[in-house]
């Protein structure tokens, strides 16, 4: 079992799949002293394949889960890219060390790929 921050049991319920789409992100991530994380910046590439930056990253909560098996650690943050604020999840997988954001889709819709 891999060890995930401070007082959480990764043994616990299994989330199932991840609701929304995911985008691959690239994520710069500042660590305190006790392991808890902070997105700082992240870059992704849209449908028309421009990358986009965003900066501006409020982490409202974070918490430890898995989906489909796989843990995880997700982000729900207020991001403002290209001068709209957005709600996303960021999600950290550290079993496969990469990033995704999740933007939430329509009702009934279900997304479980990294």
């Amino acid at each position: 079992m891999m060890a995930f921050g401070i007082g959480t049991n990764m043994e616990e319920a299994d989330a199932g799949n991840v609701r929304g789409m995911q985008i691959p992100v690239c994520c710069d991530c500042w660590f305190t002293r006790d392991g808890k994380g902070m997105p700082r910046l992240i870059k992704f590439q849209d449908d028309q394949e421009q990358i986009h930056t965003v900066s501006e990253i409020q982490v409202l909560y974070q918490e430890q889960k898995r989906y489909c098996g796989l843990p995880s650690v997700e982000y729900a943050c207020r991001i403002v890219d290209g001068g709209r604020q957005k709600d996303v999840k960021l999600m950290f997988w550290p079993q496969e060390q990469k990033w995704s954001m999740v933007i939430s889709t329509p009702p009934g819709t279900v997304a479980c790929e990294q």
